[in-house]
């Protein structure tokens, strides 16, 4: 008999978080992280799984005590590198062979390792390592900097979210010898290097690497000899370019990136390394933000993760034509994928399974299921899950249809609750991860439908879709949610108990929502945006993303940064509302949430509480402490079902 999703699922909940294929076998490495509840940690292990489902059982490579991630396979399969915390402190690189035994630790960085990749012969790694700051590096007039002293700021950025204060070190790239563990240290200066790898030939690395001085936010495609000389940078003109990866025969470069400064959707761009010219394939294109790009053997197509109408599937592009094709991916989100050679191998999760290793072949068909994590979810009572189109106004004098997706009780027979759920970005989409919202299953075990749209300005869709949204947030995309609300009034599914909630941009639409309209008996606003003249300057991304979004600086266009602040129309908030904020978030900082708590304490006689959570960053739903995870899933739906039964105008005091 099915029982209900609760809360505590979250704490069994296995999630594959990297995958790499042996090119030398049809095996794929991929690593599990566990939550371990008595610890209130997380664990990760090394898993090998045959590309094709029974060939041979799965094994477990590593223990999964510490955090073992980022596996990669050198060219004759033997081994693989990766990195741990099993040592103590920040991550570091080992190599263990693929049949087991001790893993062995390579060298040791005082600041930690971010990644390795193998060289083509397979006696040396490259490895991305944090280094403290050089003194030619440090611009200041105060002296050097030491930890646990004053933080000096002289660029931007300055910070970053996960990161925090972010001007002690750098990151740069590392030659690593196998046989010696000597080290030799291929890049310096005022930059960090983001990936890396070597070209197959084993003679040139290219690599992603941030700019300098006041736009280092913004990163380019560079290359340099094998030995760390002559770089040269081979782009200039891409918004934000990074994942370089080169072609088999060498002949291409291809990478992602924005086509502006602060524009977050990912495009597909090629290089020609004959005559460095640089150009955009496959123009309509856009990428998902866990895009992966693998090549064929042939150099003529590249397969990865597109974005498409809200989901996310495999696909192929041709070099250097550009024709797009789908190869694998239904109603799900695939975010993962890896290439052996003769198998594509991906992570896709939905709605209605969770994440899960898939195989296909490389044209897509002969497609089957590898692995079968959290056999507790075929227990539970599933949601009926649908992905439905609604007829809403376009903010131009007309209508338009957009989609969404409903989640309702399998066994609802008339109208019940529902839960619109905000989007964050607004240039993203309906995340369908189950570790992002944990509380949509419970709710709809507990008799609640949940609506999530991707309304006007969500990406993957048509870019002037996207773009129309631009310098009118709240003002198109309410309206279209409020649409698509009565719709569902009309179709006998809700009634009047609605409840909105989101994250991030979802925190910033809910706000609005409670401050222009009467329609929501409840609301759970987190990490949001309350006041985008302060966000301009208090995010680690705002001072770029909302020039973009609000069509200019804030000494340009200071009225619509005003007029589409919600701080100043929560005077009008008839909702009890929930504050949930993790203390440590860089994207959308505590002072927000500050703002909107003391606004609506000063200003309005309904119930407002505020929780903060230590340490907490902008992903505090999907990787903070499991301990805090459970709290604010636990918090949210007891918030909404103590007021949901409540009229607006009865929610006072």
């Amino acid at each position: 008999m099915a029982t209900p999703f609760e809360v505590e699922d979250l704490f069994q909940y296995q999630r594959i978080m990297s995958m790499e294929c042996s090119p030398a076998s049809e095996m794929v490495a991929c690593t599990v992280e566990t939550v371990n509840k008595e610890s209130d940690s997380y664990g990760c292990a090394i898993w090998l799984y045959p590309t094709r489902p029974g060939e041979q059982p799965p094994r477990q490579l590593t223990a999964g005590t510490a955090l073992d991630t980022a596996p990669m396979w050198s060219a004759d399969g033997e081994r693989i590198a990766f990195l741990s915390s099993r040592s103590g402190g920040a991550p570091q690189p080992f190599v263990i062979r693929h049949d087991g035994g001790e893993a062995r630790q390579l060298s040791f960085f005082a600041m930690g390792a971010v990644s390795v990749s193998w060289s083509p012969s397979g006696d040396r790694l490259l490895v991305t390592a944090n280094v403290p700051i050089e003194e030619d590096d440090y611009q200041g007039q105060s002296g050097p900097l030491e930890d646990g002293g004053p933080e000096v700021v002289w660029q931007l950025p300055y910070k970053s979210d996960n990161g925090g204060y972010a001007l002690r070190q750098r990151s740069h790239l590392f030659a690593l010898d196998l046989a010696s563990g000597n080290t030799t240290q291929l890049t310096r200066g005022s930059f960090n290097v983001e990936q890396a790898q070597w070209a197959p030939d084993g003679q040139s690395i290219v690599y992603a690497r941030t700019r300098s001085a006041r736009a280092a936010h913004r990163s380019d495609i560079w290359t340099m000899r094998a030995d760390g000389f002559a770089p040269r940078q081979l782009t200039d003109k891409i918004g934000t370019g990074s994942a370089p990866s080169v072609s088999s025969d060498g002949r291409w470069l291809a990478c992602l990136g924005g086509a502006d400064e602060g524009d977050a959707r990912l495009r597909l761009w090629l290089i020609d390394r004959q005559d460095d010219s640089v150009r955009r394939l496959c123009p309509s294109l856009e990428l998902a933000p866990e895009c992966m790009l693998r090549w064929s053997d042939d150099s003529r197509s590249l397969y990865l993760i597109s974005a498409r109408r809200g989901l996310q599937e495999v696909g192929r592009v041709s070099v250097p034509d550009g024709e797009y094709s789908k190869v694998a991916g239904e109603l799900e989100h695939v975010r993962g994928l890896a290439r052996s050679a003769s198998r594509l191998v991906y992570l896709a999760e939905s709605l209605s399974s969770p994440n899960q290793l898939y195989s296909c072949d490389l044209d897509g068909g002969n497609g089957a299921q590898i692995t079968a994590l959290n056999p507790w979810w075929n227990e539970r009572t599933l949601p009926e899950v649908s992905l439905r189109q609604f007829d809403v106004p376009d903010g131009q004098g007309g209508t338009e249809q957009i989609e969404g997706w409903l989640m309702r009780p399998p066994d609802a027979t008339g109208p019940g609750p529902l839960l619109v759920n905000a989007h964050g970005g607004p240039s993203s989409y309906t995340l369908l991860a189950f570790t992002s919202h944990v509380y949509w299953h419970v709710l709809c075990s507990r008799g609640w439908s949940i609506l999530s749209l991707n309304a006007v300005g969500s990406s993957s869709y048509e870019d002037s879709f996207a773009e129309r949204l631009r310098g009118h947030w709240g003002e198109l995309d309410l309206p279209q949610h409020l649409a698509a609300i009565e719709t569902l009034r009309n179709e006998k599914l809700t009634d009047e108990r609605i409840a909105i909630a989101g994250k991030s941009y979802g925190g910033y639409l809910a706000s609005w929502a409670i401050g222009n309209s009467d329609w929501f008996r409840a609301a759970v606003i987190s990490a949001p945006i309350i006041n985008l003249e302060a966000h301009y300057g208090n995010s680690d991304s705002g001072y770029y993303s909302d020039p973009y979004e609000m069509l200019g600086e804030p000494t340009e266009q200071r009225d619509t940064y005003r007029r589409l602040s919600p701080l100043p129309y929560l005077p009008s908030a008839r909702t009890p509302t929930l504050i949930l904020q993790g203390k440590d978030d860089q994207r959308c900082c505590i002072g927000q949430s500050e703002e909107l708590f003391v606004a609506m304490m000063r200003n309005s006689t309904v119930p407002v509480e505020m929780v903060l959570y230590p340490g907490g960053n902008h992903h505090f739903y999907e990787s903070g402490l499991p301990s805090f995870r459970r709290d604010v899933n636990s918090r949210l739906i007891r918030w909404l079902e103590r007021y949901i039964a409540e009229p607006v105008e009865q929610a006072q005091g």
